[in-house]
């Protein structure tokens, strides 16, 4: 028997149009109408959320762990109850994002993701998995951030291959820093695998900045963080990224990676189409302060914020999708259909999935509720509702 459910909303937001007092129709997990909701037909299953927003379902393309769980570190329960937990805070959809580390264990993540992958498209418990952003080890050790310096090392396409090979088509994302020896021909047999590249933990000067965006870099692995600054005379990889309209960068607004001017700034420079929001959270959201581990470097985690042990450089975050919208909105004052294209059809243009990341007919049914002050009120993956607050 095929299961149809409307969802009625006080508002159903896209990002072009607002619709008052309508339902979104969904039928075996895709929306196949939006009706006045006075117009539901007599053989649906009614939802009522009646007194909130219904939004597209959120993405987070840069996650690394969430609840004491890791992508580099856990199994493939661990990745599955990573997209378990942010569905609470409204993600119906992450890409899991590894730390560097030998290549025997990148093999195994890539497997453990596919898996993931896997489970989570035969059953719905939370966010879906859309598969591996390889953010190490081709990055410049220069801009470590919290990555192992033992474990970086220079681009190496028979390890692409090989890893593409091993995720039968889930790895979708990988980060290389643009200045590194062979980088432009492992960017060219990256695009040739269909792969998404981004710059990332990297030195890059403005030409070699926009070599790689030549070759077919469109993306920008957390703008501004562990990557070389804008000066004057020397724009850097920042004022590359600011400059070509073809390239997306994402953003951790946590207000503790970006000052909130520098925010503004990247709002002012880019379009709205071209920022996606992150969380770059590890295992340690969602839990108390303390010490807990990024692969195989400890961190402390005081006040919620992340940091190496050693070092006291900052290590990821405790960010969820949801507050960087509220931080978002805050800080630029952008309308809150701006702010949300950052989390849904933004990630999801980036990634080419072309059935995500708004509320309209033929795309899968995700969708986030929110109450008017951006709090989580529910999670739809598929039709399925995951969490309800």
């Amino acid at each position: 028997m095929v299961v149809k459910r409307a969802f009625i909303g006080s508002q159903v937001l896209t990002p072009e149009t607002e619709y008052r007092n309508y339902a979104v129709l969904v039928s075996e997990g895709y929306i196949e109408g939006l009706v006045p909701a006075d117009k539901v037909p007599c053989n649906y299953e009614v939802i009522d959320f009646s007194d909130y927003i219904i939004v597209p379902g959120l993405i987070d393309i840069h996650i690394h762990g969430y609840g004491g769980h890791d992508t580099t570190l856990g199994t493939v329960e661990d990745l599955v109850e990573i997209g378990r937990g942010v569905s609470r805070h409204g993600v119906t959809a992450i890409l899991l994002a590894n730390v560097a580390a030998p290549r025997d264990k990148l093999l195994e993540i890539a497997r453990n993701v596919k898996d993931a992958v896997r489970r989570s498209r035969e059953k719905v418990v939370g966010a879906e998995i859309l598969g591996l952003y390889l953010e190490g080890p081709f990055v410049n050790p220069e801009k470590k951030g919290a990555h192992n310096p033992k474990h970086l090392r220079k681009p190496d396409i028979g390890e692409l291959e090989e890893l593409y090979r091993v995720s039968e088509g889930t790895l979708r994302v990988v980060a290389i820093a643009p200045e590194l020896p062979n980088a432009l021909e492992f960017i060219e047999r990256a695009k040739q695998l269909g792969l998404v590249v981004s710059a990332a933990h990297t030195n890059a000067t403005y030409e070699e900045a926009m070599r790689a965006f030549n070759a077919g870099v469109t993306l920008c692995t957390h703008l501004f963080n562990a990557m070389r600054g804008f000066h004057h005379r020397e724009p850097g990889i920042v004022g590359a990224a600011l400059e070509r309209d073809d390239v997306y960068v994402e953003l951790i607004v946590d207000l503790i990676h970006l000052h909130p001017t520098t925010i503004r700034l990247v709002t002012k420079c880019k379009p709205v189409d071209k920022v996606i929001l992150i969380t770059d959270a590890i295992a340690a959201t969602g839990l108390p302060d303390g010490e807990y581990v990024l692969g195989d470097l400890p961190i402390v985690v005081k006040g919620g914020i992340s940091r190496l042990k050693d070092t006291g450089a900052l290590a990821g975050s405790t960010l969820t999708l949801d507050r960087a919208i509220k931080n978002m909105v805050e800080v630029t004052k952008l309308p809150l259909r701006e702010v949300l294209k950052m989390v849904t059809v933004n990630p999801a243009t980036v990634l080419g999935e072309k059935r995500r990341g708004r509320v309209d007919v033929g795309y899968i049914a995700n969708l986030t509720v929110l109450d008017k002050e951006l709090n989580v009120v529910a999670t739809v993956v598929r039709g399925e509702v995951v969490y309800q607050r």
